[in-house]
């Protein structure tokens, strides 16, 4: 159940305010009253009342419980008393609103409260009981339509008399603001108070004397009983009269009803008068002893307050002409006793002219005037002290409130340490200026609450102005402050002010005279405060830093840029990137990350030297920021590597029409010094968020799909894929695979024959490496050796291989022929290791020992043109060692046969791609036979590799090629196995002669 008043209330005390407003309905009905339902003194009126505003709306349905037992008990109609039970239950809910409204204090109950119970409570909401209680009577027949303006009024003055004696004691019977504990300490004179009164009120027939009522006699002692003991008191004396003269009414009634209306009144006026006096006598001594004892209290506060007071506080008495207070500070300021200093004026501590001039008596006495009108004065006065010494203070006067003199209340604070502590500052700010002014700063100072700056002529000549062309205010300089750093600025300046920092300092920049942008330091700190902590002073000085933000300028363009080509460098590009991941994060984009690389700028750097591959950079830098929106990014990462970032939600369409455009711009020929010179691109790209959602992750998958452009021809795009994750995956396992192959014995060397096509014999084999892994089983050299180089074990595997194939070497040719010949292949990173590496293959060989003509050693054809491989030095080397050089691959590279005859060249190898097409192609014939010319007529034998069928085998016998190998003469087999396939071989090529093959 929800209670009214929002909390549940409490049964026991429930009960009892029911059984209360039952008890006293029961004695109310005893008494005289109008049609035989209409109370004179209806006291529950009082209890509903006192309940509901002392202990809550929650009591409401026990008031209206008992008010229904009583008026149907009354009335013997259930109807009538749940009608009349409601509506007067609601006037009191009312009147215990009205009284919390107007915050009626039940611990001291004042006149105004009085007022308020008396009229707006008593009488207004009692009269909306009797309203309601009279309709109801007349509606269901209880009371004639001849006694309802009666009945109304008699219920009013009833139920409005009911609330001053039945509802005050119980308002105010928590505690007595003046007399209770008086009165109980004098029992015997409270108890005789009460016995007369009551004796009186009983014998109201013997109390006329000379033809005079003397029935006020009892009204007298309720008045008494207020001023002697208290409100309490009063009213409890006052409503036992009325329960007393109410017991005399009905028995001298005998329980007749009230038909007369100036009979009921004057009834009701008798009971109610007394208490209603002695109410409002009570109130007003409580008032009065409240005010006195306050009065009291708060001189004593008062008194209290300037002896404790740490300033000198006078009060002088304008009137008699001296002060008339002095507290123990004020003693010590003028060095008097406080006989002497209550003796004395104004005048008599005051030196006759103040500092300024003015006559002390005259100025003293329109301050005064000042103060005596009630306006608080505030000034600086020189006094005098007993021993002539001069006192400067700080003087406050105020007026006291006084209704019997004119007090001025003087307040002095001592400001002789301020002023010379103001004197010591003003010298060394002086000092401190020309200190500053010396170390060529400008100096600021600033007058906060003056709202004035004063600038020094050398801070406004560092902006180019003159002395009188800049204003003394903030807005001078302000006005001239770059917008961008206002905020920041005026962010430093509230932070010191408040207190977060102890000093103010900001960079910025200022418009000088000439338009130009000065860098400066400003630097300052507050010098005083008002007594709220509020700053009115700040100085400060400009520092002009514009040649350290240059420098700034630039090692941030250093750390951020590529020097070369002017694009965002690795860091900054990551940078920017995860800036416009986190956005996309919060906002839901995507992006594009290409990772361009250009083909073939390697052969253009070594050939042409790096100078020239510099310029060739600058351009394709440029022309791959032209084809940018501008709101994407380019980079550099390094060498020839690019990177483009594409923003704002980039399509797929857009993403591919970047790249073709791009592609299309590389491929244009570039105009180096008057040469032209052709690269490519091959570009990968990663997506956020389809395939990443982090820099590292986009970084790594655009580099996949480069990895992959490049793989699958150059000049061209990869987008990335898992596939390629995958293969990358496979990469880094073999990488990892490959340093443990070689300690495990996993590599093996397998011989390819290679027959000498004149004499039709087998002298020479090509060594091929391969790879026998435990669980990835048989793994191709096309997947692992680029790996291998490019993890850095190419070396290491390559000095394996030629220790082995030395060695076989040297065993077949005490076995099988004493001129058989290995051919290794080298990789161009052996090739460009430094000189000791192929330094300890000749020092080997030296060791086997071994003739340089057992094994020919077989290079790319790009390595000649590898600058930083030092081709003809290290060829040179090798031909000093009687080593010999096979040019694998020939024509698919850059190279030419007029290009070879610099170098120390023995063998040129034709590639398979062109051998294939021997029997179908003429115009690959016509080149193979251009080849082996071109070659004997240099100098060198030529090996046709691919070899396949006997048709391609006659055409390169017709053409003069010196040595074939290839699957016509037999696969790759281990050393083991290749003495058994010499007759297989030496039968192959029987039966060839033997068809007469053309």
């Amino acid at each position: 159940m929800r209670w009214p008043g929002g909390e549940r209330p409490e049964l026991g005390r429930g009960l009892v305010v029911a059984s209360a407003y039952v008890a006293l309905g029961v004695l109310g009905v005893s008494l005289p009253a109008i049609g035989d339902f209409v109370a004179l003194l209806w006291l529950p009126s009082g209890i509903a009342l006192a309940a509901l505003r002392r202990w809550g709306r929650q009591y409401w349905p026990f008031v209206w419980l008992g008010s229904f037992a009583v008026n149907s008990w009354i009335g013997g109609d259930l109807l009538a008393g749940a009608w009349i039970a409601s509506g007067g239950t609601a006037a009191a809910w009312v009147g215990a609103l009205l009284l919390r409204g107007v915050r009626f204090d039940t611990d001291a109950v004042s006149a105004r409260s009085l007022w308020w119970l008396a009229l707006p409570v008593a009488l207004g909401c009692s009269a909306l009981a009797a309203i309601n209680g009279s309709l109801a009577l007349w509606v269901l027949g209880f009371l004639p339509a001849s006694d309802l303006a009666l009945g109304m009024l008699g219920w009013c003055l009833g139920d409005a008399a009911g609330v001053l004696l039945g509802g005050l004691p119980l308002l105010a019977v928590n505690r007595e603001v003046l007399g209770r504990p008086r009165a109980w300490s004098r029992r015997f004179e409270l108890a005789l108070g009460f016995v007369l009164a009551i004796a009186m009120a009983l014998s109201h027939d013997a109390l006329a004397f000379a033809g005079v009522d003397l029935g006020v006699l009892p009204a007298a002692l309720v008045v008494w009983m207020g001023l002697r003991f208290g409100l309490f008191h009063s009213a409890t004396l006052a409503t036992t009269l009325a329960a007393t003269a109410a017991l005399d009414l009905l028995y001298h009634q005998q329980g007749e009803a009230v038909r007369d209306f100036e009979q009921l009144f004057g009834q009701w006026i008798g009971g109610v008068s007394n208490a209603a006096v002695a109410m409002v006598i009570a109130a007003l001594t409580a008032t009065r002893e409240q005010t006195l004892q306050a009065l009291r209290l708060s001189e004593r506060r008062y008194r209290d307050q300037i002896e404790l007071a740490t300033e000198a506080i006078v009060v002088f008495d304008v009137g008699a002409g001296h002060f008339v207070e002095a507290n123990k500070p004020a003693l010590e300021l003028f060095g008097m006793s406080r006989a002497q200093l209550l003796s004395s004026s104004p005048a008599t501590v005051s030196p006759p002219l103040q500092p300024d001039g003015r006559e002390s008596e005259a100025a003293a006495a329109a301050y005064l005037e000042e103060a005596i009108a009630g306006r608080p004065v505030s000034f600086g006065w020189e006094h005098r002290r007993a021993d002539g010494r001069p006192v400067p203070c700080e003087v406050w006067l105020s007026r006291l409130p006084d209704p019997e003199r004119v007090l001025i209340r003087a307040l002095l604070t001592d400001v002789t340490a301020r002023r010379e502590a103001e004197r010591i500052e003003r010298e060394n700010e002086q000092r401190w200026a020309l200190a500053l002014e010396a170390s060529g700063d400008g100096v600021w100072d600033w007058h906060i609450a003056d709202g004035m700056e004063f600038l020094t002529p050398r801070l406004k000549a560092m902006y180019g102005y003159a002395e009188d062309e800049l204003a003394n205010t903030p807005h001078a300089l302000d006005s001239r402050t770059h917008p961008d750093d206002l905020e920041e600025m005026q962010r430093a300046r509230e932070a010191h002010f408040s207190g977060a920092s102890p000093s103010y300092v900001n960079e910025h920049r200022i418009r000088c005279k000439d338009g130009s942008w000065k860098w400066v330091l400003s630097r300052g700190a507050v010098v005083s405060r008002d007594a709220q902590g509020r700053p009115l002073r700040m100085v400060g000085t400009h520092t002009d830093i514009s040649e350290r933000k240059q420098t700034e300028e630039l090692i941030w363009r250093q750390a951020n840029f590529d020097p070369l080509t002017g694009l965002p460098n690795r860091r900054l590009f990551r940078e920017r990137l995860q800036a416009e991941v986190e956005r996309c994060d919060r906002e839901g984009g995507a992006l594009a990350v290409m990772f361009v690389d250009l083909d073939g700028f390697k052969e253009i750097n070594d050939t042409l030297g790096h100078e020239k591959g510099d310029q060739l950079l600058v351009e394709a830098a440029r022309r791959i920021r032209d084809e940018l929106r501008l709101i994407d990014v380019a980079g550099r990462l390094g060498g020839d590597e690019f990177t483009v970032l594409m923003v704002d939600r980039p399509e797929r369409e857009e993403v591919e029409d970047l790249s073709r455009r791009l592609l299309d711009a590389v491929n244009q020929p570039f105009l180096i010094d008057q040469q032209r010179c052709f690269v490519s691109a091959s570009i990968g790209i990663s997506l956020y968020p389809d395939d990443a959602r982090s820099v590292g992750e986009l970084f790594k998958h655009a580099d996949q799909a480069l990895y992959a452009a490049k793989d699958r021809g150059r000049n061209r795009t990869s987008y990335f894929s898992r596939d390629l994750e995958a293969a990358t995956e496979q990469r880094v396992r073999i990488a990892r695979e490959l340093r443990s192959a070689l300690a495990d014995s996993q590599f093996s060397l397998h011989y390819q024959p290679i027959i000498d096509l004149r004499s039709g014999v087998l002298r020479k084999v090509e060594a091929l490496i391969r790879w026998q892994h435990p669980t990835l089983g048989q793994v191709s050299p096309a997947e692992f050796i680029p790996v291998a180089e490019q993890a850095g074990l190419i070396n290491e595997i390559g000095d394996w291989v030629f220790e082995t194939a030395l060695t076989q070497a040297a065993q077949w040719r005490r076995s099988l022929h004493p001129e058989f010949q290995i051919t290794l292949n080298v990789s161009p990173a052996q090739f460009r290791a430094e000189d000791a590496y192929l330094a300890r293959w000749l020092q080997r060989l030296r060791a086997e020992p071994l003739p340089g003509r057992a094994l020919v050693l077989e290079i790319t054809e790009g390595l000649l043109l590898d600058a930083s491989a030092s081709p003809e030095q290290r060829l040179e080397l090798l031909r000093e060692a009687g080593l010999q050089v096979s040019i694998d691959d020939f024509g698919t590279g850059y190279s030419s046969l007029s290009y070879l005859h610099r170098y120390a060249i023995d063998y040129v190898k034709i590639d398979q791609s062109f051998v294939s097409g021997l029997e179908r192609d003429p115009r690959a014939l016509a080149l193979c036979k251009a080849i082996i010319a071109m070659s004997h007529a240099l100098g060198f034998q030529v090996v046709a590799e691919g070899v396949e069928t006997g048709g391609q085998l006659a055409l390169l016998e017709s053409s003069g090629c010196d040595f074939a190998q290839g699957y016509y003469f037999g696969r790759p087999v281990p050393a083991a196995d290749l003495p058994d396939s010499l007759g297989r071989i030496e039968q192959r090529l029987w039966s060839h002669s033997a068809a007469g093959a053309p």
